[in-house]
Protein backbone atom coordinates (compact mmCIF):
# COMPACT_ATOMS: atom_id res chain seq x y z
CA UNK A 1 0.00 0.00 0.00
CA UNK A 2 1.13 3.39 -1.33
CA UNK A 3 1.86 6.09 1.87
CA UNK A 4 1.38 9.45 1.93
CA UNK A 5 1.96 12.50 4.42
CA UNK A 6 0.15 15.68 5.22
CA UNK A 7 1.56 18.88 5.88
CA UNK A 8 -0.26 22.26 7.07
CA UNK A 9 1.29 25.41 6.76
CA UNK A 10 0.48 28.61 8.66
CA UNK A 11 0.74 30.51 11.68
CA UNK A 12 -2.91 30.58 12.66
CA UNK A 13 -2.84 27.05 12.65
CA UNK A 14 0.45 25.87 14.88
CA UNK A 15 -1.05 29.30 17.20
CA UNK A 16 -4.47 27.33 17.60
CA UNK A 17 -6.30 30.21 16.04
CA UNK A 18 -7.92 28.25 13.32
CA UNK A 19 -8.51 24.43 13.11
CA UNK A 20 -7.17 22.56 10.51
CA UNK A 21 -10.31 21.08 8.69
CA UNK A 22 -8.19 20.45 5.61
CA UNK A 23 -6.43 17.42 6.84
CA UNK A 24 -9.62 15.39 8.31
CA UNK A 25 -11.18 15.92 4.32
CA UNK A 26 -8.00 15.06 2.73
CA UNK A 27 -7.02 11.93 5.41
CA UNK A 28 -10.61 10.23 4.41
CA UNK A 29 -10.35 10.39 0.74
CA UNK A 30 -6.78 9.07 0.25
CA UNK A 31 -7.79 6.13 2.89
CA UNK A 32 -10.48 5.64 0.14
CA UNK A 33 -7.98 5.41 -2.54
CA UNK A 34 -6.05 2.69 -0.61
CA UNK A 35 -3.38 4.80 0.65
CA UNK A 36 -2.05 5.03 4.57
CA UNK A 37 -1.51 8.33 6.18
CA UNK A 38 1.75 7.87 8.03
CA UNK A 39 1.90 11.42 9.10
CA UNK A 40 0.05 14.55 9.91
CA UNK A 41 2.48 17.56 10.05
CA UNK A 42 1.85 21.34 10.73
CA UNK A 43 4.88 24.11 10.22
CA UNK A 44 4.40 28.03 10.59
CA UNK A 45 5.35 30.58 8.07
CA UNK A 46 8.38 30.42 7.83
CA UNK A 47 10.63 28.89 4.58
CA UNK A 48 13.56 26.96 6.39
CA UNK A 49 11.14 25.11 9.01
CA UNK A 50 8.55 24.29 5.87
CA UNK A 51 11.31 23.23 3.35
CA UNK A 52 12.70 20.68 6.53
CA UNK A 53 9.30 19.38 6.65
CA UNK A 54 9.24 18.52 3.07
CA UNK A 55 12.33 16.67 3.04
CA UNK A 56 11.47 14.43 5.67
CA UNK A 57 8.27 14.04 4.18
CA UNK A 58 9.25 12.72 0.80
CA UNK A 59 12.13 10.60 2.81
CA UNK A 60 9.25 8.81 4.68
CA UNK A 61 6.26 8.89 2.17
CA UNK A 62 5.28 8.28 -1.45
CA UNK A 63 2.86 11.23 -1.84
CA UNK A 64 2.99 14.49 0.20
CA UNK A 65 -0.06 16.78 0.35
CA UNK A 66 0.44 20.48 1.15
CA UNK A 67 -2.17 22.95 2.13
CA UNK A 68 -1.62 26.33 2.55
CA UNK A 69 0.65 29.04 1.84
CA UNK A 70 0.17 29.87 -2.09
CA UNK A 71 -1.31 33.26 -1.30
CA UNK A 72 0.46 36.55 -2.52
CA UNK A 73 1.44 37.76 0.44
CA UNK A 74 5.22 37.58 1.90
CA UNK A 75 4.52 35.03 4.51
CA UNK A 76 2.98 32.76 1.83
CA UNK A 77 6.18 30.62 1.27
CA UNK A 78 4.85 27.12 -0.14
CA UNK A 79 6.56 27.63 -3.45
CA UNK A 80 10.08 28.79 -2.15
CA UNK A 81 9.97 25.71 0.36
CA UNK A 82 9.17 23.24 -2.25
CA UNK A 83 11.90 24.82 -4.50
CA UNK A 84 14.22 24.70 -1.58
CA UNK A 85 13.46 21.08 -0.20
CA UNK A 86 13.70 19.76 -4.20
CA UNK A 87 15.99 21.77 -5.41
CA UNK A 88 13.65 23.11 -8.19
CA UNK A 89 14.23 26.61 -9.82
CA UNK A 90 10.90 28.88 -9.55
CA UNK A 91 9.85 29.70 -13.19
CA UNK A 92 6.39 32.09 -14.15
CA UNK A 93 3.81 29.03 -15.51
CA UNK A 94 1.88 31.37 -18.29
CA UNK A 95 -1.39 29.33 -17.42
CA UNK A 96 -1.38 30.11 -13.97
CA UNK A 97 -0.64 33.89 -15.00
CA UNK A 98 -3.19 33.98 -17.44
CA UNK A 99 -6.16 32.63 -15.16
CA UNK A 100 -4.66 35.44 -12.18
CA UNK A 101 -5.06 38.31 -14.70
CA UNK A 102 -8.67 36.94 -16.00
CA UNK A 103 -9.61 36.76 -12.69
CA UNK A 104 -9.14 40.17 -11.40
CA UNK A 105 -10.47 41.32 -14.94
CA UNK A 106 -13.57 40.12 -14.18
CA UNK A 107 -13.61 41.81 -11.16
CA UNK A 108 -13.11 45.09 -12.42
CA UNK A 109 -9.73 45.18 -10.26
CA UNK A 110 -6.17 46.09 -11.38
CA UNK A 111 -4.03 43.17 -10.56
CA UNK A 112 -1.30 43.82 -7.59
CA UNK A 113 2.02 42.92 -8.59
CA UNK A 114 2.29 40.97 -5.67
CA UNK A 115 -0.18 38.26 -7.50
CA UNK A 116 2.57 37.47 -9.76
CA UNK A 117 4.16 35.68 -7.09
CA UNK A 118 1.33 32.86 -7.55
CA UNK A 119 2.55 32.61 -11.08
CA UNK A 120 5.68 31.08 -9.94
CA UNK A 121 5.81 27.65 -10.06
CA UNK A 122 8.64 24.88 -9.73
CA UNK A 123 10.54 24.00 -12.75
CA UNK A 124 8.87 20.86 -13.65
CA UNK A 125 4.96 21.32 -11.59
CA UNK A 126 1.62 20.79 -13.79
CA UNK A 127 -0.20 23.44 -12.78
CA UNK A 128 -3.52 22.38 -11.20
CA UNK A 129 -6.58 25.00 -11.76
CA UNK A 130 -8.04 27.40 -9.00
CA UNK A 131 -11.18 28.35 -10.76
CA UNK A 132 -12.51 30.20 -7.50
CA UNK A 133 -9.12 32.18 -6.23
CA UNK A 134 -6.23 33.38 -7.22
CA UNK A 135 -3.84 30.46 -5.44
CA UNK A 136 -3.60 27.87 -8.46
CA UNK A 137 -1.90 24.58 -6.96
CA UNK A 138 0.99 22.43 -8.33
CA UNK A 139 2.19 18.42 -8.87
CA UNK A 140 5.36 17.97 -8.74
CA UNK A 141 6.93 14.38 -9.62
CA UNK A 142 10.29 13.47 -8.12
CA UNK A 143 12.34 10.44 -9.54
CA UNK A 144 13.30 7.92 -6.94
CA UNK A 145 16.89 6.67 -6.79
CA UNK A 146 16.82 2.77 -8.01
CA UNK A 147 14.06 1.06 -9.16
CA UNK A 148 11.00 2.44 -9.07
CA UNK A 149 8.13 1.28 -7.39
CA UNK A 150 5.15 -0.23 -8.39
CA UNK A 151 2.17 2.32 -9.03
CA UNK A 152 3.86 5.59 -8.01
CA UNK A 153 6.83 5.48 -10.06
CA UNK A 154 8.23 8.95 -7.76
CA UNK A 155 7.67 10.77 -5.44
CA UNK A 156 4.49 13.18 -5.76
CA UNK A 157 4.31 16.44 -4.35
CA UNK A 158 0.56 18.18 -4.57
CA UNK A 159 0.38 21.52 -2.90
CA UNK A 160 -3.41 22.92 -2.39
CA UNK A 161 -4.87 26.41 -1.22
CA UNK A 162 -5.46 26.38 2.94
CA UNK A 163 -8.91 27.49 2.01
CA UNK A 164 -11.31 24.83 2.41
CA UNK A 165 -13.65 25.78 -0.58
CA UNK A 166 -10.61 25.87 -2.92
CA UNK A 167 -9.20 23.09 -1.63
CA UNK A 168 -11.90 20.79 -2.00
CA UNK A 169 -13.09 21.94 -5.25
CA UNK A 170 -9.77 21.07 -6.54
CA UNK A 171 -8.80 17.82 -5.04
CA UNK A 172 -12.16 16.69 -6.29
CA UNK A 173 -11.72 17.88 -9.94
CA UNK A 174 -7.83 17.32 -10.12
CA UNK A 175 -6.39 15.35 -7.34
CA UNK A 176 -8.28 12.08 -7.19
CA UNK A 177 -8.83 11.54 -11.41
CA UNK A 178 -4.73 11.72 -10.74
CA UNK A 179 -4.10 9.19 -8.54
CA UNK A 180 -6.91 7.21 -9.95
CA UNK A 181 -4.29 7.12 -12.73
CA UNK A 182 -1.32 6.95 -10.51
CA UNK A 183 -2.39 4.14 -8.30
CA UNK A 184 -3.51 0.54 -9.61
CA UNK A 185 -7.03 -0.34 -8.15
CA UNK A 186 -6.27 -3.73 -6.92
CA UNK A 187 -8.27 -3.53 -3.55
CA UNK A 188 -11.08 -1.94 -2.37
CA UNK A 189 -11.48 0.15 1.25
CA UNK A 190 -14.41 0.89 2.15
CA UNK A 191 -14.98 2.80 5.68
CA UNK A 192 -18.22 3.16 7.96
CA UNK A 193 -18.83 5.02 11.28
CA UNK A 194 -20.90 3.46 14.19
CA UNK A 195 -22.23 5.99 16.78
CA UNK A 196 -22.67 4.79 20.27
CA UNK A 197 -24.04 6.56 23.49
CA UNK A 198 -25.06 5.64 27.31
CA UNK A 199 -21.68 2.65 27.42
CA UNK A 200 -17.85 4.20 29.24
CA UNK A 201 -15.36 4.16 26.82
CA UNK A 202 -14.06 1.06 28.21
CA UNK A 203 -16.66 -1.17 28.56
CA UNK A 204 -17.17 -0.68 24.58
CA UNK A 205 -13.50 -1.77 24.16
CA UNK A 206 -13.91 -4.63 26.20
CA UNK A 207 -16.90 -5.68 24.49
CA UNK A 208 -15.62 -5.68 20.80
CA UNK A 209 -11.56 -5.78 21.90
CA UNK A 210 -11.52 -8.81 19.49
CA UNK A 211 -12.62 -7.37 16.14
CA UNK A 212 -9.81 -4.37 17.08
CA UNK A 213 -6.53 -6.52 16.67
CA UNK A 214 -4.42 -5.34 14.11
CA UNK A 215 -4.45 -7.99 11.74
CA UNK A 216 -8.23 -8.12 12.04
CA UNK A 217 -10.59 -6.94 8.23
CA UNK A 218 -12.53 -4.76 9.44
CA UNK A 219 -9.81 -2.82 11.30
CA UNK A 220 -12.12 -0.83 13.94
CA UNK A 221 -11.19 2.38 16.09
CA UNK A 222 -12.61 4.15 18.83
CA UNK A 223 -12.64 7.96 19.11
CA UNK A 224 -14.70 9.85 21.40
CA UNK A 225 -16.38 13.72 20.40
CA UNK A 226 -18.69 15.58 22.21
CA UNK A 227 -19.88 12.50 24.74
CA UNK A 228 -20.38 10.22 21.65
CA UNK A 229 -18.07 7.27 20.96
CA UNK A 230 -17.56 6.37 17.30
CA UNK A 231 -15.80 3.39 15.88
CA UNK A 232 -14.48 3.41 12.58
CA UNK A 233 -14.40 0.72 10.35
CA UNK A 234 -12.28 -0.07 7.21
CA UNK A 235 -12.89 -2.82 5.32
CA UNK A 236 -10.65 -3.77 2.25
CA UNK A 237 -10.70 -7.06 0.03
CA UNK A 238 -10.45 -7.32 -4.37
CA UNK A 239 -14.08 -6.62 -4.75
CA UNK A 240 -16.19 -3.64 -3.51
CA UNK A 241 -18.98 -6.32 -2.84
CA UNK A 242 -16.94 -7.84 -0.52
CA UNK A 243 -15.78 -5.02 1.12
CA UNK A 244 -19.12 -4.08 1.66
CA UNK A 245 -20.29 -7.41 3.05
CA UNK A 246 -17.49 -7.05 5.57
CA UNK A 247 -18.59 -3.89 7.33
CA UNK A 248 -22.49 -5.24 7.35
CA UNK A 249 -20.86 -8.31 9.16
CA UNK A 250 -18.91 -6.33 11.27
CA UNK A 251 -21.37 -3.63 11.91
CA UNK A 252 -24.36 -6.32 12.79
CA UNK A 253 -21.57 -7.73 15.33
CA UNK A 254 -21.27 -4.74 17.19
CA UNK A 255 -24.99 -3.84 17.37
CA UNK A 256 -25.14 -7.74 19.09
CA UNK A 257 -22.26 -6.87 21.55
CA UNK A 258 -23.98 -3.66 22.18
CA UNK A 259 -27.40 -3.54 21.91
CA UNK A 260 -29.21 -0.44 22.19
CA UNK A 261 -26.58 1.26 22.88
CA UNK A 262 -25.61 2.20 19.15
CA UNK A 263 -27.79 4.81 18.03
CA UNK A 264 -26.49 5.67 14.47
CA UNK A 265 -24.45 5.53 11.45
CA UNK A 266 -21.91 7.62 9.44
CA UNK A 267 -23.34 11.45 9.99
CA UNK A 268 -26.70 10.61 12.25
CA UNK A 269 -26.47 12.28 15.40
CA UNK A 270 -28.89 11.71 18.85
CA UNK A 271 -31.13 13.85 17.36
CA UNK A 272 -31.74 12.19 14.09
CA UNK A 273 -32.14 9.11 15.79
CA UNK A 274 -35.38 10.38 18.11
CA UNK A 275 -36.85 11.89 15.13
CA UNK A 276 -36.35 8.99 13.08
CA UNK A 277 -38.44 6.89 15.70
CA UNK A 278 -41.05 9.72 16.66
CA UNK A 279 -42.07 9.66 12.44
CA UNK A 280 -41.64 5.98 12.23
CA UNK A 281 -44.13 5.60 15.07
CA UNK A 282 -46.45 8.86 14.55
CA UNK A 283 -45.64 10.41 18.07
CA UNK A 284 -44.95 13.64 19.26
CA UNK A 285 -42.89 15.33 21.75
CA UNK A 286 -42.61 18.76 24.00
CA UNK A 287 -39.88 20.02 26.34
CA UNK A 288 -39.15 21.44 29.43
CA UNK A 289 -36.26 23.05 30.20
CA UNK A 290 -34.27 24.62 32.91
CA UNK A 291 -30.41 24.26 32.76
CA UNK A 292 -30.06 24.04 29.44
CA UNK A 293 -31.80 26.40 28.41
CA UNK A 294 -33.33 25.10 24.91
CA UNK A 295 -30.71 23.18 23.60
CA UNK A 296 -32.80 19.70 24.06
CA UNK A 297 -34.79 22.00 21.47
CA UNK A 298 -31.99 23.67 19.08
CA UNK A 299 -30.41 19.76 18.67
CA UNK A 300 -34.42 18.20 17.52
CA UNK A 301 -34.96 21.48 15.42
CA UNK A 302 -31.71 20.92 13.28
CA UNK A 303 -33.56 17.84 11.90
CA UNK A 304 -35.42 18.49 9.13
CA UNK A 305 -39.08 17.53 9.06
CA UNK A 306 -39.19 17.19 13.10
CA UNK A 307 -41.89 19.93 13.13
CA UNK A 308 -44.75 17.67 12.75
CA UNK A 309 -43.25 15.78 15.92
CA UNK A 310 -41.77 18.11 17.92
CA UNK A 311 -44.92 19.81 19.44
CA UNK A 312 -42.94 22.84 21.43
CA UNK A 313 -40.37 23.79 24.36
CA UNK A 314 -40.46 26.16 27.14
CA UNK A 315 -37.21 27.53 28.55
CA UNK A 316 -38.47 27.22 32.42
CA UNK A 317 -35.43 29.04 34.17
CA UNK A 318 -36.99 30.77 36.61
CA UNK A 319 -38.87 29.66 39.95
CA UNK A 320 -41.86 31.79 37.93
CA UNK A 321 -41.77 30.10 34.59
CA UNK A 322 -41.88 26.68 36.25
CA UNK A 323 -44.68 27.48 38.56
CA UNK A 324 -46.80 29.35 35.27
CA UNK A 325 -46.22 25.89 33.51
CA UNK A 326 -46.79 23.37 36.91
CA UNK A 327 -49.72 24.99 38.08
CA UNK A 328 -47.67 25.05 41.45
CA UNK A 329 -47.20 28.21 43.41
CA UNK A 330 -43.83 29.81 43.76
CA UNK A 331 -43.40 29.19 47.38
CA UNK A 332 -43.91 25.80 47.37
CA UNK A 333 -41.42 25.31 44.55
CA UNK A 334 -38.83 27.17 46.64
CA UNK A 335 -39.50 25.15 49.03
CA UNK A 336 -39.38 21.75 47.47
CA UNK A 337 -36.29 23.03 45.64
CA UNK A 338 -35.56 23.81 42.07
CA UNK A 339 -33.20 21.02 41.41
CA UNK A 340 -35.65 18.47 42.20
CA UNK A 341 -36.55 14.87 40.91
CA UNK A 342 -40.13 15.54 42.24
CA UNK A 343 -40.07 18.88 40.72
CA UNK A 344 -38.82 17.83 37.19
CA UNK A 345 -41.45 15.04 37.04
CA UNK A 346 -44.27 17.82 37.04
CA UNK A 347 -42.72 19.75 34.62
CA UNK A 348 -42.55 16.78 31.94
CA UNK A 349 -46.18 16.10 33.16
CA UNK A 350 -47.24 19.53 32.77
CA UNK A 351 -45.68 19.89 29.50
CA UNK A 352 -47.28 17.07 27.95
CA UNK A 353 -50.31 17.72 29.61
CA UNK A 354 -50.37 21.55 28.17
CA UNK A 355 -49.23 20.67 24.30
CA UNK A 356 -51.16 17.35 24.04
CA UNK A 357 -47.81 15.61 23.35
CA UNK A 358 -46.96 11.73 23.17
CA UNK A 359 -44.25 12.39 25.55
CA UNK A 360 -43.23 15.10 27.60
CA UNK A 361 -39.42 15.77 28.63
CA UNK A 362 -37.97 17.85 31.38
CA UNK A 363 -34.60 18.80 32.61
CA UNK A 364 -33.35 20.38 35.74
CA UNK A 365 -30.41 20.72 37.03
CA UNK A 366 -27.01 23.15 37.67
CA UNK A 367 -24.65 23.80 35.47
CA UNK A 368 -21.93 25.54 37.21
CA UNK A 369 -19.73 27.06 37.44
CA UNK A 370 -20.72 27.16 40.95
CA UNK A 371 -24.23 26.29 42.73
CA UNK A 372 -26.77 28.57 44.12
CA UNK A 373 -27.80 26.09 46.99
CA UNK A 374 -24.71 24.67 49.08
CA UNK A 375 -26.84 21.05 49.55
CA UNK A 376 -26.29 20.75 45.45
CA UNK A 377 -23.09 20.23 43.79
CA UNK A 378 -22.62 21.32 40.31
CA UNK A 379 -23.34 19.27 37.99
CA UNK A 380 -26.55 17.50 39.42
CA UNK A 381 -29.04 16.90 37.01
CA UNK A 382 -32.15 15.49 36.68
CA UNK A 383 -33.98 14.32 33.75
CA UNK A 384 -37.38 13.14 33.67
CA UNK A 385 -40.38 11.49 31.12
CA UNK A 386 -44.00 11.76 31.07
CA UNK A 387 -46.10 9.04 28.60
CA UNK A 388 -49.05 8.49 28.09
CA UNK A 389 -48.45 4.83 28.27
CA UNK A 390 -50.29 3.42 25.33
CA UNK A 391 -48.74 2.00 22.43
CA UNK A 392 -50.07 3.69 19.47
CA UNK A 393 -51.38 1.48 17.31
CA UNK A 394 -52.65 -1.32 19.63
CA UNK A 395 -55.68 -1.04 21.77
CA UNK A 396 -53.78 -2.79 24.91
CA UNK A 397 -52.44 -0.22 27.60
CA UNK A 398 -48.71 -0.63 28.28
CA UNK A 399 -48.83 1.21 31.97
CA UNK A 400 -51.01 3.80 33.67
CA UNK A 401 -52.39 6.55 32.11
CA UNK A 402 -49.75 8.99 32.85
CA UNK A 403 -46.81 7.27 33.33
CA UNK A 404 -43.53 9.39 34.20
CA UNK A 405 -40.35 8.50 35.12
CA UNK A 406 -37.05 10.41 36.32
CA UNK A 407 -33.26 9.40 36.62
CA UNK A 408 -30.38 11.58 38.64
CA UNK A 409 -27.17 12.26 36.67
CA UNK A 410 -23.83 13.71 38.16
CA UNK A 411 -21.68 15.26 35.49
CA UNK A 412 -18.07 17.15 35.78
CA UNK A 413 -16.76 19.87 33.49
CA UNK A 414 -17.32 23.02 32.42
CA UNK A 415 -21.43 25.14 31.88
CA UNK A 416 -21.28 24.44 28.14
CA UNK A 417 -20.46 20.76 28.74
CA UNK A 418 -22.71 19.83 31.56
CA UNK A 419 -25.11 21.55 29.25
CA UNK A 420 -24.20 19.76 26.58
CA UNK A 421 -24.21 16.61 28.41
CA UNK A 422 -27.90 16.56 29.80
CA UNK A 423 -29.09 17.72 26.49
CA UNK A 424 -28.01 15.07 25.20
CA UNK A 425 -28.78 12.22 27.80
CA UNK A 426 -32.14 13.73 28.00
CA UNK A 427 -32.65 13.04 23.98
CA UNK A 428 -31.48 9.25 25.07
CA UNK A 429 -33.88 8.92 27.53
CA UNK A 430 -36.62 9.38 24.74
CA UNK A 431 -34.58 6.80 22.16
CA UNK A 432 -34.93 4.46 24.39
CA UNK A 433 -38.40 4.94 25.79
CA UNK A 434 -39.33 4.27 21.84
CA UNK A 435 -37.38 1.67 21.95
CA UNK A 436 -38.86 -0.10 24.52
CA UNK A 437 -42.40 1.18 23.17
CA UNK A 438 -41.46 -0.54 19.46
CA UNK A 439 -40.63 -3.66 21.47
CA UNK A 440 -43.89 -4.03 23.58
CA UNK A 441 -46.12 -2.94 20.27
CA UNK A 442 -44.72 -5.73 18.21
Amino acid sequence: MKTAEIIATGNELIQGEVTNTNATYISQELVRKGLSILYHTTVGDEVVSLGGAIERALERADLVIITGGLGPTRDDVTREAVSLACHRKLVMDKEALAHIQNLFRCRHQEMPESNLRQAMLPKGAILIPNKIGTAPGFCLSLPVDGEGREGLTGKEIICLPGVPEEMKGMFHEWVIPHLERLIPKKRHTLLKKIHIFGLPEALVGEKISYLMSPEANPKVGTMVHEGIITLRLQAEAEEEAKARNMLEGAEQEIRQLLGEAVFGVEEENLGDAVASLLMKHGLTVAVAESCTGGLVCDLLTNVPGISKHLLGGMVVYTVKTKALLTGLPEESIEQIGTVNPEITKLLASAIRERTGADIGLAVTGVAGPTSPHPDIPVGLVYIALATKGKCRDRSSDLSEENQCTVKEFRFSGTRKWIKLLAAKHALNMVRLNLLELERACV
